[in-house]
Parts: structure tokens; sequence; C-alpha cells
């Protein structure tokens, strides 16, 4: 669905509705998406089951995403995904509860404030 723009409110709403977060971002030059996008975070912690195409930054810290990865401009294998997600009742359960969690454990802003805050604290008393 293609809405142009939306109100953060009506964005969130919308995304929380969703059945399932699809990002296919993949540049046709091959190279691939390198990050992945704020939208996919919130999706998670919306508790959106997510797919996304596969890029540098998943592997880098693969521990924080539980969701399936597909090859980038591969829709056969996307559709694969999506179709075996919604065959899979006890995945696309147990991808939505991982994720969140993820969420919760990784991306909390307050949490890692004050991580940032301590380290730098601790520099700075050297």
């Amino acid at each position: 669905m293609i809405t142009g723009f939306l109100p953060r409110e009506d964005y969130l709403s919308l995304l929380k509705s969703a059945d399932l977060y699809i990002d296919s971002f993949y540049p046709s030059d091959g190279r691939g998406g390198q990050a992945f996008g704020q939208a996919l975070l919130e999706a998670m912690a919306d508790g959106v089951p997510t797919i996304v195409a596969d890029r540098p930054t998943l592997h880098l810290s693969p521990e924080w995403y539980h969701g399936e990865i597909f090859k980038g401009g591969n829709h056969v294998e996307l559709a694969d995904k999506i179709v075996a997600l919604i065959e899979n009742g006890a995945k696309y359960n147990i991808i939505r509860e991982n994720n969140l969690a993820s969420v919760k454990n990784y991306f909390d802003w307050n949490k890692n404030m004050d991580i940032i805050e301590r380290e730098l604290y601790l520099r700075w008393q050297q």
C-alpha cells in the first residue's frame, strides 16, 4: 500500500495493523542496501513479523534480528518466505516475540544512552 505522507500517529497505527513488514530495498546496481531503516525497528517494536532483503549490517551483529532474510532482488525467494510465514503460525509468532524482545534489549534509547554516558564518564576519569 502506498499512501504518501502520513502524520506519525497515522503511520504508527498503520504499521501496527500490518500482518507482515517487508523491506525489499535492493538497488538495481546489485550492491544491496547497506543499512536497515528505522521502519524495520518500529515494525519489530510493534510485534510485526519481518522479512528483509539481505544487507551487510544484518551480519555485523546478527543476534539482534530474528526475522526472515531473503536475497535482495530475488522475488521468488521473497514470495517463498511470505508463504512460509503465512503457513507456519508458530514461526510467525516466534519471530514476533523474538524481534520485540530484541528491540527492548538492543535498541532502548534510554538504556543505550546510559551506557554511553557511563563509558564517557569512565574515559573522562582516566
